[in-house]
């Protein structure tokens, strides 16, 4: 659930790099980089996109993980990192159990 953590700090960054961009003024009035403002345009709509994608599936993995812990009876607000601790260890056991009987 990291990533969900990071979207608002994205998002900040980003509405900072578009507000930078309308007060934007070249020192040298009389020669502008039109590349400049032209590749921190493209720069910003493809941050955009990509953070708008990233918000997408983020909301699709919110839920996923709500049905994940629907299903096995958990708290809405349970700890991913917990959780999945917990299958992991059990994966873990399992795999050392069923190699003992095995051998």
């Amino acid at each position: 659930m990291s990533t969900m953590c990071h979207l608002p700090v994205l998002k900040n960054e980003l509405q900072k790099v578009v507000q930078y961009k309308k007060t934007y003024k070249p020192k040298n009035h009389g020669v502008q980089n039109p590349k400049f403002a032209k590749d921190l345009k493209m720069a910003i709509e493809r941050y955009n996109t990509d953070l708008s994608q990233l918000t997408k599936r983020c909301e699709e993995m919110k839920k996923l993980y709500a049905d994940v812990l629907v299903r096995f009876g958990e708290l809405p607000e349970q700890d991913s990192q917990e959780l999945f601790g917990w299958v992991c260890s059990f994966a873990s056991d399992f795999k050392r159990i069923h190699t003992e009987i095995t051998q």
